[in-house]
């Protein structure tokens, strides 16, 4: 698998959460802003994380465009630690979305909320997803209409990097286009 993507500033960290992800190149691709993840392997989770900041409270969001297979998920990652873990938002191409929390200390994913939307613009479209992580309060909204709120009152992971991701099921190629990633404050 490779995965290409334009450089925005500090954007040089790739992180699997499968060692059997360390073996896949990333690279910056001659694009402008724009940058592509092609996922050409089942079932692999791809992401970039921006690694010159930590955040406490922030606010994410990524243009995404499917150009591939419907069967593909867009991440948003927020207060990722290699220590405690992370937050993130999956949205499918088909509408379903859900957030969960991959826990270091626990050992794994865990779906903190999820359910379905029918603001996501399915196929060969593009969508902006947005991600809140302010304290403990998560929130997604999708194409700007809020889907989801969530207090998480478990794991209470408070700053980290932030970042995007691309996963792929069982029906290949998996090819989105980010036009761009987005970081502000709440």
């Amino acid at each position: 698998m490779e995965i290409s993507f334009c450089p925005i500033c500090g954007f040089d960290k790739f992180v699997g959460v499968d060692k059997k992800y360390e073996k896949y190149h990333v690279h910056c691709a001659n694009c402008g802003v724009r940058g592509r993840e092609c996922v050409t392997e089942e079932k692999a989770y791809v992401y970039v994380l921006y690694d010159e900041f930590y955040y406490s409270d922030v606010i994410i969001e990524v243009y995404a465009e499917n150009l591939g297979k419907n069967t593909n998920n867009v991440s948003l990652v927020c207060n990722y630690s290699d220590r405690f873990g992370w937050y993130e938002f999956n949205i499918s191409n088909g509408g379903l979305y859900d957030i969960l929390i991959y826990s270091e200390l626990d050992g794994g994913y865990f779906t903190l909320t999820s359910g379905g939307s029918k603001n996501v613009r399915t196929g060969r479209d593009a969508n902006y997803y947005t991600a809140v992580c302010q304290g403990n309060q998560l929130a997604l909204y999708v194409n700007g209409v809020l889907e989801k709120e969530f207090v998480d009152r478990k794991y209470n992971l408070r700053e980290g990097q932030v970042g995007f991701g691309v996963s792929s099921f069982n029906v290949l190629p998996i090819l989105v286009e980010v036009d761009y990633f987005a970081i502000d404050q709440p």
